[in-house]
């Protein structure tokens, strides 16, 4: 073998090892009609997790991934053309947003990986595995939000849905506890592992529900958007 063909196979590989990956099919958003709802779960803020996605925005606009804001809760989403990862803390009487957001702006060519972590001390983001400089710092416990999360967009009170996000989304992960604490390999793809609490991989293909793979029931339903193939 020469050592030009080794230095070629070593270049792909790392180049295959370093990309995110994703399934056959995701589900893209309008910015203006769709979400998903996922029902009977709710988060009390009472350990940390782990919030995953597969996603890549379509345009700078403001929209939610998969979230349960509404001046509480927790979730990943883009502003401002970068991605973000929100907790509200419960600070007696200053409460506010503590936020990681992402080094560079959000790629709209490709679908990346990113992660939130919120160990009940900190907030932090990862975009492809790499753990991004702004984090934010909790002074006190999550604020949870009452409200079950919604994948593409933000739940408000009395049903309302805003901040609905333009772009596509190929899958979503909640996990109890801390997965990452610094630059890992993304995962191929998201599966059940040991404190998964809500698993949507969106790789139906058709329809207006999707499976939770997680085990725990959660029933997943789509509301508009449209169901594409995507490109090896």
């Amino acid at each position: 073998m020469s050592l030009m063909f080794r230095m070629c196979a070593a270049t792909l590989a790392i180049g295959l090892a370093s990309s995110a990956m994703a399934g056959e099919y995701a589900i893209e958003f309008d910015g203006k009609n769709d979400h998903i709802e996922v029902e009977k779960f709710l988060y009390d803020g009472k350990y940390p997790v782990t919030i995953e996605a597969f996603a890549q925005p379509l345009s700078d606009k403001k929209g939610s991934v998969f979230v349960d804001f509404e001046a509480a809760g927790i979730g990943l989403h883009v502003r401002d053309g970068h991605w973000m990862f929100n907790a509200f803390d419960n600070v007696a009487g200053m409460g506010k947003y503590r936020v990681a957001v992402s080094d560079l702006p959000a790629d709209k060519e490709k679908i990346v990986h990113i992660a939130g972590v919120y160990d009940e001390k900190s907030v932090v983001l990862y975009v492809n595995g790499h753990r991004q400089k702004q984090q934010g710092t909790m002074l006190a416990t999550v604020k949870p939000s009452g409200l079950p999360f919604y994948v593409g967009a933000n739940p408000g009170p009395d049903g309302a849905v805003q901040e609905r996000f333009r772009g596509r989304i190929d899958a979503v992960r909640l996990s109890k506890g801390v997965l990452y604490t610094k630059d890992f390999q993304p995962p191929a793809n998201l599966v059940k592992e040991k404190g998964t609490l809500v698993l949507i991989n969106l790789e139906e293909g058709h329809g207006d529900s999707a499976k939770d793979e997680s085990g725990n029931g959660h029933q997943v339903k789509i509301h508009g958007g449209k169901w594409i193939r995507l490109k090896p």
